[in-house]
């Protein structure tokens, strides 16, 4: 039977969870930005009965991806997001990767904002690897990886 799990994540900054959420198929389904609602103020969450107690900021709604219910992120006071899922649609190793691609994601935010190039590459294991060229050391390169 399916029922809502909440996770506490360190998730901070919506735009990256965005992306991140764009990374990973959803049962089978490519999510695309346009399939997420960001809001101001918390909107309802649809479950497997439709209308359902709890209420989110980030909302990926059900029929996006033929889910059993609403996938949210509700913002909490300190800035970090509780993740609201249902077991039957998300399990540990998806959430697993969208914390993954929530970090890469983030980071590559921030060197955008810095102005530093890097590539995304991916190893032979499936491993994302990131390369930043840093033009005021010399060019050396340092390798964030992310597993």
């Amino acid at each position: 039977m399916s029922h809502y799990n909440n996770f506490n994540t360190q998730i901070t900054d919506p735009e990256a969870l965005i992306r991140a959420l764009c990374k990973e198929r959803i049962k089978g389904r490519v999510i695309t930005p346009n399939m997420i609602e960001v809001h101001d103020k918390p909107q309802s969450l649809n479950g497997y009965y439709g209308n359902d107690a709890r209420s989110a900021h980030v909302i990926l709604r059900k029929q996006n991806f033929e889910g059993y219910g609403d996938i949210g992120f509700v913002k909490n006071s300190d800035g970090t997001y509780t993740a609201i899922m249902d077991d039957s649609d998300c399990n540990d190793q998806y959430r697993g990767k969208l914390l993954m691609h929530y970090n890469i994601e983030k980071t590559k935010i921030s060197l955008d904002e810095k102005g530093i190039k890097y590539v995304e590459t991916k190893d032979a294991k499936g491993r994302i690897q990131l390369r930043a060229k840093f033009q005021d050391v010399g060019g050396s390169r340092i390798q964030v990886k992310a597993r």
